[in-house]
Order: structure tokens, then C-alpha cells, then sequence
């Protein structure tokens, strides 16, 4: 019997000595050899290392955002010199960031070392508001950097200053957070809105009222 689990249920107790199980060395170099569970540990391998590298693709996800790489080859495919001269970057770190796009399927590269967007770059592109999303949600990676803090509520976030009024603060918004706001939410909710019309009939309506106004 698992040392403190005397006063758990049967179940739990069970759940308590498979997780004790899975979590010993010596069951995962066994399991990585068995051919039943060879496939398991590989794909739960694959998807721990996926969550482990997740801050680098958002990381390579926004500086490709915010250089303007996957717009300007939306044009023509272009050299990571090529992409590196136009952005200020050094060649040999534009390569990285390059293959790094690659990797996450936004971009492909072709036989002649030039690089080009990706079915998914483009549709990332298609997707209405989503580069500015992807832009603000800089201000929540800032305040993942000490998540003990932010979990403890020791420090003022980015997110409370980019959303006052969310966050509990009093008096008016300045019109430049009003404005940024709006204009936010006019560029990325244009898919909800056309989902909700394709769910909604809005037949025979001829009024609206728009509840949290903003700009509608």
C-alpha cells in the first residue's frame, strides 16, 4: 500500500499506485521496450516535449507577426537574406526563425532555399483580427514570465493595464484604452459575429441593442 493513502478509497488508492507507476524511471524504460506500450510512452513522450517547447513557438509565432514575414511573402517566396535585408535582421538569425516557421507548418521551403508561406500561414492570415490578437497577447506572455507571482496576485500585470476596467478599476478609461479596445474587438470578433448570424435568423428584426457597448 502507497504510504499515506490508508484513508483513500479503494479507487483512489488504485489511482494513487498507477500514477506512482507511470511516474517511476524504471516503468518508462520498460514501457519504451514492451511493444504494447512502446506507442503510448512515444506519443505521451511527443506531447509532454510539445508542451515543453510551447513558449518557443509563440515566441517564433510573434516574431513573424510582428516582422511582417508571413505578410510579405504572401507576394513572392523570399531567402532568409533576403527577408533579413528588409527587416533589419542578420541573415544567420533570420534562418533560424525561418525553419522555426517551418517547423510550426507556417511556412515551407522550397528546393531553391527560398522560403514561402504555408496552407496554414495563409490561413492564419485569412483569419480577421487574429494578427492582432496575436500581437496583444504579447502583454499576457510578459506576465507568464513569473507565473508564481501572478498566481500569488504580487505584481500589477500587463493585462491590467491593457484592461482597466476588467480588472476592477474605477473612474473613466482613457479614450486611447477605450479606442484600443474597440478597435480589438472589431478586428477579431468578425467570425463570431458571422457564426452568431448563421445561428441567429434575424429575420423580420429590425432593431438591435448592442449590451457592453464599444463601437458594434
Amino acid at each position: 500500500m502507497v504510504a499515506g493513502s490508508e484513508g483513500l478509497a479503494p479507487h483512489k488508492r488504485r489511482g494513487a499506485w498507477l500514477a506512482r507507476l507511470v511516474a517511476s524511471p524504471r516503468f518508462q524504460s520498460l514501457a519504451s521496450r514492451l511493444p504494447i506500450a512502446k506507442g503510448v510512452a512515444k506519443r505521451d513522450g511527443a506531447e509532454i516535449f510539445e508542451i515543453l517547447q510551447g513558449f518557443v513557438s509563440t515566441q517564433a509565432l510573434v516574431a513573424l507577426v510582428e516582422l511582417g514575414v508571413l505578410r510579405r511573402l504572401m507576394d513572392r517566396p523570399e531567402s532568409a537574406g533576403q527577408l533579413g535585408l528588409a527587416t533589419g535582421i542578420a541573415t544567420d538569425r533570420m534562418e533560424i526563425l525561418m525553419q522555426a516557421g517551418t517547423a510550426l507548418g507556417l511556412l515551407r521551403r522550397r528546393r531553391d532555399g527560398r522560403f514561402a508561406l504555408a496552407r496554414k500561414g495563409a490561413a492564419l492570415l485569412g483569419v480577421p483580427g487574429l494578427e492582432d490578437m496575436i500581437r496583444h497577447n504579447r502583454a499576457f506572455y510578459a506576465d507568464m514570465a513569473d507565473p508564481e507571482a501572478l498566481l500569488r496576485g504580487e505584481r500589477d500585470t500587463e493585462l491590467a493595464h491593457f484592461w482597466p476596467y476588467v480588472f476592477g478599476a474605477e473612474g473613466e478609461v482613457a479614450p486611447d484604452v477605450a479606442a484600443r479596445y474597440s478597435t480589438l474587438m472589431a478586428r477579431s470578433q468578425v467570425l463570431v459575429a458571422e457564426d452568431t448570424l448563421r445561428a441567429v435568423s434575424l429575420k423580420g428584426v429590425t432593431r438591435l441593442l448592442d449590451v457592453g457597448g464599444g463601437s458594434g
